[in-house]
């Protein structure tokens, strides 16, 4: 049997969409009610109205255009409900603990080992994908990770299952 991988915003936007259907609820009222609250993750959002109090405190982008330095205005990412997650560096922290403490009581340790095992790899020697994250490996360890971009921004988050750790990075791209 030959696999093919596919990875695009689309399948998690089903996903999502399969979620709003089995609990009636939206898919915001999902994310806020089960995991952002649970993680106490108060500087998050995947709503595209923010609240004000993380609308007053978004960091801005800025890029050089000939010799005027510009800045970017906050923009939201509709690929509904894959993607348009903002928060803040404290409030990625407690998501990677939650993966690093076998779920932290909101996901089960078994769980949390599917979302970090591979699921799919075009050859056993390469990169592979797990749920939500792909995989990276430098010298001969292995870590996962998920980056994100936003217009002036990227970021990348980094989790090392084995030894327990993960960092989160987020830089202005322009």
């Amino acid at each position: 049997t030959e696999h093919i991988l596919n990875y695009n915003d689309q399948g998690i936007a089903l996903a999502g969409l399969i979620v709003e259907k089995l609990s009636h609820q939206s898919f915001y009222d999902v994310v806020e009610d089960n995991i952002s609250n649970h993680l106490c993750m108060n500087n998050s959002s995947i709503r595209p109205e923010l609240p004000h109090p993380l609308k007053n405190n978004l960091a801005k982008s800025s890029a050089i255009d000939v010799n005027t330095i510009k800045s970017h205005a906050h923009d939201y990412i509709l690929t509904y409900p894959a993607a348009g997650l903002v928060s803040s560096p404290s409030d990625i922290a407690k998501f990677i603990k939650m993966h690093l403490n076998s779920g932290s009581g909101l996901l089960s340790e078994n769980a949390i080992q599917e979302m970090h095992t591979r699921q799919f790899a075009n050859h056993p020697e390469l990169r592979g994908w797990c749920y939500g994250f792909a995989e990276w490996y430098e010298n001969g360890h292995r870590f996962i990770f998920k980056d994100g971009q936003a217009t002036g921004f990227n970021s990348r988050l980094f989790i090392d299952p084995e030894s327990k750790w993960g960092f989160y990075l987020v830089w202005n791209r322009s």
